[in-house]
């Protein structure tokens, strides 16, 4: 059988072919690439809030065709989008949104379509957190003061996040710094023996009301601490007056 044998010539032909079929597969899958070049889309915040305040949530973008201007398109399940939508970072107002949980959604424009570009995140809104008064008691037996400690007490072992907060007053006929002192023996017994931290305790002096009270609260972590509440103004107390008598000595005159 008699065939031709190629030349050096047709060997160099079919190589600078099989170049430019190479070149061009290349540039097409770069091309294609650069086309369908997706972004990652990751929506941040924080995992729980308390209600009453702001929610700020964030979109971050990453990789994807650098020449595009991503947009942002912003939803939120509950509460209302009280600035930032338009751009990356949103803050939501959670009025009403007490003990629910808000999920903010984020569409990201400006990429191909089939790109995933759209994330989401979800908030739990919690109750906010209030001081309470536990109790209070008047001028009583120390038995029945320490008493009311101890159920104090407990409480704060139940809670170990939480202040206990001790606010007394003196009454109006009471002698200087009985608040002070009644508020310092308080917290020693709970501190020395029941065994609570000292910095978990804040004393308060009051100030004055018509009669001797003693205030226990407890302060959940994030709480506003109680303030005094004084009914008596310390310039109008005023003690009893006195009156001095004096003596005269009277001479019997005799006639």
């Amino acid at each position: 059988m008699n065939y031709m044998k190629p030349s050096c010539k047709q060997y160099f032909r079919s190589i600078i072919c099989l170049c430019f079929i190479l070149i061009a597969i290349v540039d097409h899958s770069f091309a294609q690439a650069k086309k369908t070049a997706c972004p990652v889309v990751r929506v941040t915040g924080p995992a729980e809030v308390s209600a009453g305040d702001l929610l700020v949530i964030t979109a971050n973008v990453r990789g994807g065709d650098a020449g595009v201007t991503p947009t942002y398109n912003w939803s939120v399940s509950a509460g209302t989008i009280s600035s930032g939508q338009g751009t990356p970072t949103i803050t939501v107002d959670l009025t009403g949104t007490e003990g629910q949980s808000v999920t903010a959604t984020v569409d990201v424009g400006g990429y191909p379509r089939e790109c995933q570009t759209s994330g989401s995140y979800t908030t739990s809104v919690m109750k906010k957190a209030v001081a309470r008064k536990l109790t209070e008691y008047r001028k009583i037996k120390l038995a029945d003061e320490q008493a009311m400690l101890d159920f104090f007490t407990i409480e704060l072992q139940n809670d170990p996040m939480a202040m206990g907060y001790i606010i007394s007053y003196a009454g109006i006929k009471s002698k200087p710094n009985t608040a002070g002192i009644t508020a310092k023996r308080a917290k020693n017994y709970i501190v020395d023996q029941r065994g609570i931290a000292g910095d978990r305790i804040i004393t308060v002096d009051g100030g004055f009301r018509q009669e001797e009270i003693t205030e226990l609260y407890i302060v959940p972590q994030g709480a506003m601490v109680p303030s005094a509440q004084p009914t008596v103004d310390p310039s109008a107390r005023s003690s009893k007056p006195t009156t001095s008598v004096k003596k005269v000595k009277v001479k019997t005159v005799s006639k």
